[in-house]
């Protein structure tokens, strides 16, 4: 199959590691799980109430505060479900 043009150069999306971290209860983590696993990245999640490392980790990225999800495209930090911006940041890495 050809590519369309400027496709060949991107990173396919399988390529891209997203890591979210999460809470049991929270939906705004499973709306936002759903979207990165309908674009196919490679995706790892931490429940941080049962990780205390892993809230370690959340809170040093997000800049403090409490909330989730925040999610880290390849060091991108995201706060919270915007499917806009989780979209735009994979872009951006894709076109590394």
């Amino acid at each position: 199959g050809e590519s369309p043009p400027g496709e060949a150069r991107k990173r396919p999306y399988g390529d891209i590691h997203a890591i979210i971290y999460v809470t049991d209860w929270c939906p705004y983590c499973r709306k936002a799980r759903e979207y990165l696993n309908s674009l196919g990245v490679k995706l790892t999640e931490y429940d941080v109430e049962r990780d205390k490392a892993k809230e370690a980790e959340r809170l040093r990225k997000a800049g403090g505060g409490s909330g989730v999800p925040v999610i880290d495209v390849e060091g991108t930090i995201i706060r919270g479900f915007n499917p806009d911006i989780i979209k735009a940041a994979v872009e951006k890495r894709r076109n590394l």
